[in-house]
């Protein structure tokens, strides 16, 4: 037996069961989910898979790791092997993880996002074109205030200047001549 229908005729208790692979031979095939076949998974001849839907609340394809430990994931592959890594880490606070190469999230992760909303880039990060930074702190701002001193005085023009008053330059703001030979 290849195929096995179980249940009564009724659509909540009908079960089909499949032995082997199921093959469907045409180009452009899909297959409608829901009983108002609003669900469609259909493929795209020589490049893949497409799901799509009308609802107005959006498409959704949901991952579900039901284990108690492990990962919900999905590997993009090249010629075989995993070259990139996305998911949800289960290991460490449900961090959504971006993975160069296969194994356990957050093994050589290359982003992250914290479940609180902090994201973190492991290495270097170009950006090309504009940048633009929400909620910047402003820090201290206090310009109004005095200036600290300098830790080690300064002589500028022979006169010394530790930045806490203004100094006087011969020639320059009071009489006198200010060498500016460089002697």
């Amino acid at each position: 037996t290849f195929l096995e229908m179980t249940g009564s005729n009724t659509e909540s208790s009908r079960v089909m069961g499949l032995y082997g692979k199921m093959k469907l031979l045409t180009d452009d095939t899909s297959i409608s989910f829901g009983a108002d076949e609003d669900v469609e998974l259909t493929h795209i001849t020589d490049k893949g898979l497409k799901l799509q839907s009308g609802h107005a609340d959006g498409t959704s394809l949901q991952i579900s790791n039901t284990a108690s430990d492990g990962d919900a994931r999905v590997e993009f592959m090249l010629g075989g092997s995993t070259t990139w890594s996305v998911g949800v880490e289960d290991g460490d606070s449900d961090k959504f993880v971006i993975e160069k190469g296969s194994g356990s999230l957050g093994t050589s992760p290359v982003f992250e996002i914290e479940n609180n909303g902090n994201a973190t880039f492991s290495n270097d990060v170009t950006i090309e074109g504009n940048l633009s930074l929400g909620n910047v702190p402003t820090w201290n701002q206090n310009t109004t205030g005095s200036a600290a001193s300098l830790t080690t005085a300064r002589t500028i023009g022979g006169v010394s200047f530790n930045g806490t008053a203004n100094i006087n330059l011969p020639g320059v703001n009071v009489t006198g001549n200010q060498d500016t030979t460089g002697n």
